[in-house]
C-alpha cells in the first residue's frame, strides 16, 4: 500500500483546494489512530461541510478527503478532547508537506482562552511504524501526539509535551523533485535495476512506483531510464495525477497510485478516480476492515485464535482417546470366555486354550491370565476394564460432539470479526463472547443500554428489502425480530456465513429477487474466489433455534437450495449506503 510521498502530494494538492479557509466545526476519532476533522467550506457560492482523514495506523496510514461516515465511540479519548479545545471553530490557513516527506503540516488561526488570536498547528506524519499525529501551538511546541515518544526510546527525535517541533530527520538520498538529467545521469548505473537504482539514490518514491518507472522505461539504456523518470517527476512537480486502483479478477482492491499503472499486464486491471480521497475510500473499503480489527479488537482476535488452539487440542485428544477405547469388547469377550469355562481353569493359570461358544462353529481362542489371580478375578479385572472403556468412549463421544460444537461456534465469532465495521459490531461480538464466558466483562465499566443491532440492508432489482446479519448478535435479531413467518431465509451451506432475509410483505417475489438475495448470502459467507456457491433457502418460520444452543446457531430441515456465483460487483450495486 504505497502511501508515499508523491501520493500525499496529491492528496495536499486536493485538500488545498477544497478546505483552505473552511472552520473546524466537528472532531472525532472513531479509531484510536484515526482523526476525522470536518470543515464547513464555502466555495464559488456553496456551502458545504467536508470531512479530512487523518490515519495513523503503522500498517495504513494516510491523509485524505473522505465522504464515508465513521462510527465514534461513546466516551472522546483525551486526545480528541484536546483537539477539539484547541481547533473547533479555527480556520485552515495553510496546508505544507515538509520536504517531499510523508509529513504533513496544517495551519490554522483560532483564539485563545482569553480570546486572543492565535495559531495552532496539527502535523500528520504518515512514515509506517513512525506514523503520528502531533499537535502544535501557536510557537510550534508540542502540546500533545497521539502517540509520544520518550527520550530513551529515541533521544535524537523525542516526541513529548513541551519540546519543540523538529522536521523528520533528512534522509541521506537525493530530492527527486530537485533531481536534474546531468545529476541522474551520472549516478546511473546499468549493472543495477533501474527500479533498484531509485530507491537506493532517491528518497520519497515507493517501490510500486520504482518498479513502475523501470517498466515505462521498457529498458536498462540510460536514455529511457531518464525519459521514464523524469516522466513520473514532472507529473509530481506539475500536479498531473491521475488517481489509480489496481482490481484483482474479484473486483477486490489491491493498491493504488497517483499514477497509471501498467507493469502488471493482465494480472490486474485499474480504475480512475476523479478524486485521491474517493479512491482511498474506496480502496479502504476493500484492505482496511481487517487491519482496522486487529487494531480495534486485538484482544478479542487473541481471543478467539486461543480458543481455536484450546479446541483443536482437544479435539485431537478425544478423538485419541476414542481410538483407544476400541479395545473395549475385547475386554468383554475374555471376561465372558473365562467365565464359560470357569469350570476347567483354576488358580496359577497363566496362558489358556479356551473354547468360545458365542460362534458356530466352536472356536479354539488363546487366553492370557494372571497366575496370582482366580478364574473369577482375571474375569473380573476383564469386566471392569470393559466397562472403563465404554465409559470413556461414551464421555469422548459427547465431548468430542461438544468440542465440535464450540469449534464451529468460534468459527463464526472470528468470521464476524474479520467482518466487523464500526464500534458497535465489535461491542456487540465482546458481549457475545463475555456472555459465553471467553472474557471477563468489565464490572467497574458503566453499564449502558445496549444498542438496537445494525444489520446491512439491500434492495432487490424488484424493490424488496433485504437483511444481512454481520455477526451472531445481528443474525439472530434479523431472523427473530426483523423478519416475519413467511419472509424467505437464506444462508451458504455448511460453511459459517450471514443470516440473511428477504422481506415478502405478503408477496410471492420474482425468482431474480430470490437470485439476488441468494448470492448476497454467497458474498457474505466465509467462501473464497469466484466458484459457485450452494445456498439453502426456506421459510423463516421453518428455522428453529434449540433450547440452549449457542447463540447464532438455528436449525432447519425443510429447505431448497441454489448455486449462485459469487458476485461482489453485483452485491455491492444493490446495497443500502
Amino acid at each position: 500500500m504505497p502511501f508515499d510521498a508523491p501520493m500525499l502530494t496529491a492528496s495536499i494538492n486536493e485538500i488545498s483546494s477544497l478546505l483552505l479557509g473552511g472552520r473546524v466545526e466537528k472532531i472525532s476519532v472513531p479509531e484510536k489512530e484515526e482523526v476525522i476533522i470536518s470543515f464547513h467550506t464555502f466555495i464559488n457560492g456553496v456551502s458545504k461541510t467536508r470531512k479530512l482523514s487523518l490515519c495513523t495506523y503503522p500498517d495504513n496510514s494516510c491523509v485524505h478527503l473522505t465522504n464515508v461516515s465513521r462510527e465514534n465511540p461513546a466516551v472522546p479519548s483525551g486526545f480528541c478532547l484536546l483537539l477539539r479545545k484547541n481547533l473547533i471553530g479555527a480556520r485552515l490557513t495553510d496546508v505544507k508537506q515538509l520536504g517531499f516527506e510523508r509529513a504533513v503540516m496544517f495551519s490554522f488561526n483560532t483564539t485563545d482562552e482569553m480570546g486572543y488570536p492565535t495559531e495552532r498547528y496539527l502535523v500528520a506524519e504518515t512514515m509506517g511504524k513512525y506514523s503520528n499525529l502531533i499537535l502544535l501551538s501557536n510557537e510550534k511546541k508540542i502540546l500533545l501526539a497521539s502517540r509520544l515518544i520518550e527520550i530513551s526510546l529515541n533521544s535524537k527525535r523525542p516526541v513529548l509535551p513541551g519540546m519543540r517541533y523538529e522536521n523528520p530527520p533528512a534522509q541521506e538520498k537525493k530530492d527527486p523533485l530537485t533531481e536534474t538529467r546531468e545529476g541522474f545521469r551520472e549516478s546511473f548505473s546499468s549493472e543495477i535495476p533501474l527500479d533498484k537504482h531509485i530507491m537506493r539514490t532517491y528518497f520519497g518514491i515507493s517501490p510500486l512506483i520504482s518498479r513502475e518507472i523501470a517498466a515505462l522505461s521498457k529498458g536498462n539504456d540510460i536514455e529511457s531510464a531518464e525519459n521514464a523518470f523524469f516522466g513520473a517527476i514532472d507529473r509530481i512537480n506539475g500536479n498531473a495525477f491521475e488517481p489509480t486502483l489496481l482490481i484483482d479478477k474479484d473486483e477486490n482492491a489491491v493498491d493504488f497510485s497517483f499514477m497509471p499503472i501498467t507493469q502488471y499486464g493482465d494480472t490486474y486491471s485499474t480504475l480512475s478516480f476523479g478524486s485521491v480521497g474517493e479512491m482511498l475510500d474506496r480502496f479502504a473499503e476493500d484492505k482496511n476492515r481487517a487491519a482496522n480489527v486487529r487494531h480495534r479488537a486485538s484482544d478479542l482476535l487473541k481471543t478467539v485464535q486461543n480458543a481455536e488452539k484450546r479446541l483443536a487440542k482437544k479435539i485431537q485428544i478425544l478423538l485419541s482417546d476414542i481410538e483407544e477405547s476400541k479395545d473395549a469388547d475385547k475386554y468383554r469377550d475374555e471376561g465372558e470366555l473365562i467365565k464359560a469355562n470357569i469350570y476347567c481353569l483354576k488358580k496359577g493359570d497363566t496362558k489358556v486354550m479356551l473354547t468360545d461358544y458365542s460362534e458356530y462353529p466352536p472356536t479354539e481362542r488363546e487366553v492370557v491370565l494372571d497366575a496370582t489371580k482366580t478364574p473369577q478375578q482375571n474375569a473380573a479385572i476383564r469386566f471392569k476394564k470393559y466397562s472403563k472403556l465404554k465409559a470413556g468412549r461414551e464421555h469422548a463421544t459427547v465431548q468430542l460432539r461438544l468440542a465440535r460444537d464450540e469449534a464451529d461456534y468460534i468459527e463464526r465469532v472470528k468470521f464476524s470479526l474479520d467482518r466487523a465495521d464500526g464500534e458497535s459490531e465489535i461491542a456487540e461480538i465482546r458481549s457475545e463472547l463475555e456472555s459465553g464466558g471467553y472474557i471477563r466483562s468489565n464490572s467497574q465499566k458503566k453499564q449502558q443500554k445496549a444498542k438496537r443491532p445494525k444489520p446491512d440492508t439491500y434492495t432487490t432489482s424488484g424493490g424488496y428489502t433485504v437483511y444481512c446479519g454481520k455477526n451472531n448478535i445481528q443474525n439472530e435479531f434479523v431472523t427473530f425480530k426483523l423478519a416475519d413467518k413467511n419472509d424467505i431465509w437464506f444462508h451458504a451451506k455448511n460453511m459459517p456465513g450471514s443470516h440473511v432475509v428477504l422481506i415478502c410483505n405478503g408477496e410471492e417475489p420474482p425468482a431474480k429477487d430470490y437470485t439476488e438475495a441468494a448470492m448476497i448470502a454467497a458474498v457474505n459467507s466465509s467462501a473464497k474466489g469466484s466458484a459457485p456457491i450452494e445456498v439453502d433457502y426456506t421459510k423463516v418460520s421453518n428455522i428453529k433455534k434449540p433450547a440452549g444452543s449457542r447463540i447464532g446457531f438455528v436449525i432447519y430441515k425443510t429447505n431448497y437450495s441454489t448455486t449462485v456465483e459469487r458476485n461482489e460487483a453485483e452485491v455491492k450495486k444493490l446495497k443500502n449506503k
